[in-house]
């Protein structure tokens, strides 16, 4: 499969797995007294019983509506008297441990939440041996804590444990196996095997759909992190409604101010950004951020989670000041939820630096980043694609500093890991690849720039068959992104063909920097003019109607995204339910006949789809259309210079312009 993703892959799932509900193991009887316990008269006995039942029950209640210190301090309470009739190894401890530790981690209480489940899970083995569903159950709590202090392959190992236990005594499709899966996919996810993240999300998702029963919280989340996951990899037709249904799932399951529907909330403002919108994003972080500061106050570590996602929003609109604020605010509040040397913390130094950066303050830009650095070392080890973006950083500031060589071994290195855990087709790689073409076109070595601007191109161009059941709008919000790197290829290009005049090297360039152009200035008006011949080529019977019927649902479908976000982004009494309840069912319908026109127009024009994504075109394709009296005359304007191409068909001739503007006939 393809493994694609975008810069920063990490973060929102490491927030998720810190903070992610879990589900709580609630007896089916009042537990029984050991005789070594009793120290009071039977009714005595019986009250506390009692007592100790009723606080575990209210703990759990208060942790499934996310009132997580109301819970903890409940369960303490419970834990003590339970400690006190029944010792201190007694399983009734060890499920009363569970809600406390659960509720802990949720108030990021990270050492204290690990110890309390260390303890429960020792008491667990020792009282049902190491192959036990409250076994499996602790293990899964206890993998989510190290998952959060940014131990990975310890979480992995536990996780997989307690994936062999469940499966082994509750079957293949149990929720609980399902529970399982998707943590273990989080953690997968975020060692950036996204292959193995998906699959196990996919099934996750599966087994919750079809189990009757299934705890509704978790059953959201999967959908949400499947959805996320699909989103790293560019799949955004496809992530967008799994995250939306888990959102639907919680505002009426859970409530409209729910923390869950806050993480669902910051989950689909970062796709929908990712998607080009940033407009449309940033009512969806406010809304989530809204949420968590009036569920636990504003030192909280998901209170950070969405300050760093309305900090990334606002740096996007060119509002730095305030995205500064929002990242040294939720900077502070990680610090000191989860300590110095988290990944988290790092990725927060990571964008608090590159803002810095921006803003010309490279010392202060440099310091953060070589910390980030630090840190991914110490967690990850030397080779994550965390540690290729921060590395990334600093060579932007090495470069600017005027440490070319420097900046050159660090893009180096950053390249190697990407192209190691990510693949040699990965966006993330072309971003390597277009920051080290950068220097060299900058030391003059014009032939190694060229190298790697071209491999960055080849690689923006897959990114459109991933998408490709996305919108033309929306399609060409997605160009965009490499529309940097092609720009500056472009330049590079042309002052090849100025420098070299007359020779190979000179005519090649000229030939490249078509190409180049047409990307840059116009791959999304080619991709709709192609939809257009697409559709022609298919006929004038039922595959056009086809043809015709899947461009406009799709339109439509995007429409109604929009609509969506503006309903989401608002506050739940604003909202008109009746006008939800429509749009919602709109978009359900067009969804169902989208998949059923494309699988028609599969069988009936298997063609359409690779017509429908084009290559830009090249010279030598554009000369052969041409007739003999006819000429292409194409324009594209860089910073310094206008070029122009004269394309003809059967004749080649150039020549070049005074000042600034080429002119190159071909």
């Amino acid at each position: 499969m393809k493994k694609l993703a975008f810069l920063r892959p990490s973060l929102l799932l490491l927030y998720a797995v810190i903070v992610s509900c879990a589900p709580l193991s609630l007896p089916s009887k009042a537990p029984e007294i050991a005789p070594s316990a009793s120290v009071a008269g039977a009714p005595e006995q019986e009250a506390a019983v009692t007592r100790a039942a009723r606080l575990h029950q209210e703990a759990a209640e208060f942790y499934e509506r996310g009132s997580y210190l109301q819970a903890a301090t409940l369960a303490e309470e419970a834990v003590k008297i339970r400690e006190h009739l029944l010792g201190p190894t007694h399983p009734d401890v060890a499920a009363t441990l569970n809600i406390l530790g659960q509720s802990l981690h949720q108030l990021a209480q990270i050492p204290q939440a690990r110890a309390v489940h260390e303890r429960a899970l020792r008491i667990r083995e020792q009282a049902y041996g190491g192959a036990h569903p409250s076994v499996a159950e602790s293990l899964t709590n206890l993998a989510r804590v190290l998952t959060s202090s940014g131990d990975f392959s310890g979480a992995r190992r536990l996780l997989e444990r307690a994936l062999q236990i469940r499966e082994a005594r509750l079957g293949q499709n149990h929720p609980d196996v399902a529970v399982t899966l998707m943590y273990l996919a989080m953690v997968r996810g975020l060692q950036m095997n996204l292959e193995d993240a998906l699959k196990h999300q996919a099934r996750a998702v599966q087994i919750f759909d079809q189990a009757t029963g299934a705890r509704i919280a978790d059953h959201a989340m999967a959908l949400a992190s499947y959805g996320t996951i699909l989103g790293r990899t560019g799949d955004f037709a496809r992530a967008r409604p799994l995250i939306e249904r888990a959102l639907q799932m919680q505002e009426q399951a859970l409530g409209p101010s729910h923390p869950d529907v806050a993480r669902t909330l910051d989950s689909l403002a970062d796709l929908v950004a990712k998607m080009g919108d940033w407009r449309d994003a940033l009512p969806l972080a406010e809304r989530a951020l809204r949420i968590r500061e009036a569920s636990y106050g504003p030192d909280h570590v998901e209170v950070a989670a969405s300050l760093n996602t309305v900090g990334r929003l606002q740096w996007h609109r060119g509002d730095l000041t305030t995205a500064v604020r929002q990242f040294q605010q939720a900077l502070q509040i990680v610090e000191k939820s989860v300590g110095p040397m988290h990944p988290v913390v790092a990725a927060n130094l990571l964008d608090l630096g590159e803002v810095r950066r921006q803003m010309g303050d490279l010392a202060t830009a440099r310091k953060m980043f070589e910390r980030a650095i630090a840190i991914q070392e110490h967690v990850y080890g030397g080779a994550h694609p965390d540690l290729a973006v921060s590395l990334s950083r600093l060579a932007r500031v090495q470069g600017q500093l005027g440490e070319q060589d420097k900046a050159k071994t660090v893009l180096r290195k950053a390249l190697e890991i990407r192209e190691q855990v990510l693949g040699p087709a990965h966006p993330d790689v072309a971003l390597s690849l277009h920051d080290l073409a950068k220097l060299y076109q900058a030391s003059n070595d014009l032939t190694e720039a060229r190298s790697l601007y071209e491999r960055g191109r080849q690689i923006y161009l897959t990114m459109g068959h991933v998408n490709e059941d996305l919108d033309e709008v929306t399609m060409a919000k997605l160009s965009r992104r490499g529309m940097s790197l092609l720009r500056d290829y472009a330049l590079l290009l042309a002052t090849m063909a100025g420098q070299a005049k007359g020779d190979r090297t000179a005519h090649s360039a000229a030939y490249d920097g078509f190409i180049v152009a047409e990307q840059a200035r116009g791959w999304s008006v080619q991709v709709a003019l192609a939809k257009a011949v697409a559709r022609h080529a298919s006929g004038e019977g039922e595959e056009l109607q086809l043809a015709r019927a899947v461009e406009d649902l799709r339109r439509r479908r995007q429409a109604l995204w929009t609509q969506l976000n503006e309903i989401y982004g608002s506050a739940v009494e604003r909202r008109n339910p009746q006008e939800v309840a429509e749009v919602k069912d709109k978009l359900q319908q067009i969804q169902r006949s989208l998949e059923l026109q494309l699988k028609q127009l599969e069988v009936a024009f298997p063609r359409y789809a690779d017509l429908a994504l084009p290559k830009p075109a090249d010279i030598r394709t554009v000369r052969d259309k041409l007739r003999p009296h006819e000429a292409l005359v194409s324009y594209f304007t860089l910073e310094d210079r206008l070029q122009i191409w004269l394309v003809q068909n059967g004749r080649e001739r150039r020549s070049t312009s005074r000042a600034h503007s080429n002119c190159i006939g071909f």
